[in-house]
């Protein structure tokens, strides 16, 4: 017995069926929180363009956090922010990347 299984595309916006070879997934981050929305053609040229005065008037934060490990100083730093932010973290031991990133970064952390 054979099957075929079909996927379909579906826009995120208004559930309308996105044809083969149209539309896009884009992803996007605001305030530390990771996005990715399906979007027909229209709809995501729309979402660019209501993004682009946002976009115009931001500064762009490519830089990666470092991959060099906290120093000493730095781990108490870290801990200090973290216990003042409500992340518990322990008082020895290895401080979680996600928090290591989120010191360096300053964005929140989860």
């Amino acid at each position: 017995m054979a099957k075929r299984v079909t996927y379909q595309l579906i826009d995120d916006l208004d559930q309308s069926v996105i044809p083969e070879g149209e539309g896009e997934t884009i992803e996007f981050s605001l305030a530390g929180a990771q996005y990715v929305i399906d979007l027909s053609s229209e709809h995501a040229d729309q979402l660019r363009a209501d993004f682009a005065k946002w976009i115009e008037a931001a500064g762009r934060n490519d830089a990666p956090a470092s991959d060099a490990p906290p120093s000493p100083d730095e781990r108490r730093a870290i801990r200090e922010w973290a216990r003042k932010n409500g992340v518990e973290v322990g008082s020895r031991g290895q401080i979680p990347r996600d928090v290591v990133d989120a010191f360096r970064t300053g964005r929140p952390a989860r």
